[in-house]
């Protein structure tokens, strides 16, 4: 059965059933069939276009689709379309994109068979796999002598299969490699294993580093234990902020006793740096009795705020007098103005965020990563100079960015890019037998 077989079958029947086999879609069949239900979602009867919105709808699994292929073939609304067909693209767009954003804050799962392959083939392969960067960054002799890896997995979370190579060749992690990507060096003396000491959940990775107690001679009362958690994620994730409450975090002992939380009231908002992937946080209990020897289990739960689908809005009128605004999924963007300062040309734009889990209110470092640039003819991009903050609310940010143009705007389009989607996500992790000092 062809895609538009399968769709067209669906209209004609006024009504939608379920997909009974396999079915693929090429290229041309599903741009094809896309344009044919936009047109009609502007049809006669409201029930119509209901259907013709469910089928594109259900486009989306039909294999060989899938989000990212049906938005990219989904037209974008413009003001030459009829009204209700740009309210029902818009819908659809958000919705898939949100579908989108819930998919990409899963964790990559890897299915391989290594026998004595060289550890760079190994990094490439999870790269293309997951689309993690990953940097060998060992000094020059040690990357030479590249270590065979011996691994067999099936549908293994990326961290599970990353620190079982990482062990096999003796490598560990720098969290700061001022890029999206996991940098990779030389394991110290006297480090241990990763594998088996860390819980896996989602595309986070998270372990007890440390321990330290303190127990005050002068002041007895001056005590405490800290564990020092760290937090780690998919370099592909970039997310935007984590929170952990104390009150979201139980240390269960050996005879089932819970450990008192130091500061049980305290919360753990960590803005993640861009170029990091992982984040560590120092975690305050009652110092126990000393017969207490380990913590059998520690179990919390961390808020992820995670960026969905990124996409490019394009302003080709500098010179408009009216502000210019861009729709897409939650995301609205306004060119307010191009003016000129002096030798400086300031491009003024705003940002609004609909529904975005609080990721002004709190969280507005990931809105000064965005990327943005001029560009021209010859397509070469025009870095900004700088920028200036001009509004913040807790939906909104103006910001006006700074370009040095001796030779002026003309000829010239501002492209800005940013995720249209902000997705909040819990996940909960476990980790055991951790030894107190």
């Amino acid at each position: 059965m062809s895609l538009r077989k399968y769709a067209i079958g669906l209209m004609s029947l006024g009504m939608l059933v379920a997909i009974a086999g396999p079915v693929r879609a090429d290229d041309e069949e599903l741009t094809a069939q896309v344009e044919e239900l936009v047109a009609e979602l502007d049809a006669d009867t409201i029930s119509e276009r209901d259907i013709a919105e469910q089928n594109l709808l259900r486009l989306v699994d039909v294999e060989g689709v899938g989000p990212q292929k049906f938005l990219a073939v989904l037209p974008k609304p413009n003001d030459n379309m009829p009204p209700a067909v740009r309210e029902r693209l818009a819908s659809i767009r958000k919705m898939v994109e949100q579908r989108l954003a819930s998919q990409a804050i899963e964790a990559s799962k890897v299915t391989l068979e290594a026998v004595n392959w060289p550890l760079e083939e190994v990094i490439k392969k999870l790269e293309e796999l997951t689309g993690n960067k990953i940097i060998d960054n060992r000094e020059a002799e040690a990357a030479a002598a590249s270590p065979q890896i011996i691994l067999k997995v099936e549908n293994e979370p990326f961290w599970a299969v990353m620190d079982q190579v990482m062990d096999q060749a003796r490598l560990s992690q720098y969290a700061y490699a001022g890029e999206d990507a996991l940098s990779l060096m030389s394991r110290s003396e006297g480090e241990g294993q990763r594998f088996g000491r860390a819980c896996y959940e989602g595309p986070f990775r998270f372990e007890v580093t440390e321990v330290s107690a303190t127990r005050g001679m002068r002041n007895p009362s001056n005590q405490s234990l800290r564990l020092d958690l760290e937090i780690g994620w998919e370099p592909r994730l970039r997310p935007i902020a984590l929170t952990q409450q104390m009150s979201r975090l139980d240390a269960i002992t050996p005879d089932g006793e819970q450990l008192a939380p130091a500061q049980e009231q305290r919360v753990f908002n960590i803005e993640v740096q861009e170029g990091t992937c992982a984040s560590t946080i120092n975690v305050p209990f009652e110092l126990p009795e000393r017969s207490v020897e380990e913590i059998m289990l520690l179990g919390g739960t961390i808020t992820a705020l995670v960026p969905g689908k990124r996409e490019e809005f394009r302003f080709d009128d500098l010179k408009s007098k009216e502000p210019i605004v861009k729709t897409l999924g939650g995301v609205k963007v306004t060119l307010e103005r191009v003016v000129k300062n002096g030798e400086i040309w300031e491009v003024h734009m705003n940002l609004e965020l609909e529904n975005d889990n609080g990721a002004l209110a709190s969280h507005r470092g990931w809105v000064f990563n965005n990327i943005t640039y001029l560009v021209g003819d010859d397509g070469e991009p025009i870095d900004h100079a700088g920028f200036e903050t001009t509004k913040q609310t807790a939906t909104e940010v103006g910001i006006a960015y700074l370009f040095d143009l001796p030779e002026g705007i003309d000829g010239l389009s501002w492209v800005y890019e940013s995720p249209v989607s902000i997705v909040e996500r819990e996940y909960k992790y476990q980790l055991e037998g951790i030894k107190l000092p």
